[in-house]
């Protein structure tokens, strides 16, 4: 193959029950300062992510207070989860971490997957360290009822 060419590199599919979600962020807190739902964003966002969430969706007293705002919030993070997983199957397992993985709109109305600078990426995939991920990286994330799904392809240059 030519330098120009792509090759797939590989695929990831994940599949999340959304009300699983809901649980966990809604669990009551009664051994640490924060709360489930503070603790799981940090878990799987990166911090411009985490900023972007919190202009969306507010305090988590915001959130909580109005139960379709709870639940729209607990579809948009198991979104989320899926696609970072998905993401983690596609390019390596023991590559990247989900707070590493950035998912974010695009102009053209999709999604753009990236790793944001500064992170160090672990293994041999240097072309998870290019700012240039989405060259790399399709990602599509669907919601259907109680389940969110997410699906991503990638590919590298040999």
């Amino acid at each position: 193959m030519s330098g120009s060419m792509l090759a797939l590199h590989g695929v990831g599919i994940d599949i999340v029950h959304i009300p699983r979600i809901l649980k966990l962020i809604s669990r009551k807190n009664y051994s640490h300062s924060r709360s489930h739902l503070s603790r799981f964003v940090e878990r799987i966002l990166t911090p411009s992510e985490h900023i972007a969430f919190r202009k969306r969706w507010g305090s988590d007293e915001e959130i909580f207070r109005d139960e379709k705002k709870t639940s729209n919030c607990a579809a948009h993070l198991a979104g989320r989860w899926a696609a970072k997983e998905a993401v983690i199957k596609a390019v390596s397992p023991d590559t990247v971490w989900m707070n590493q993985i950035q998912i974010s709109g695009n102009s053209g109305g999709g999604l753009s997957v990236s790793i944001p600078p500064g992170d160090s990426v672990r293994g041999t995939t240097s072309f998870l360290t290019s700012t240039t991920m989405s060259d790399f990286a399709k990602i599509s994330i669907s919601h259907d009822g109680d389940y969110a799904i997410a699906m991503c392809l990638s590919r590298r240059t040999d």
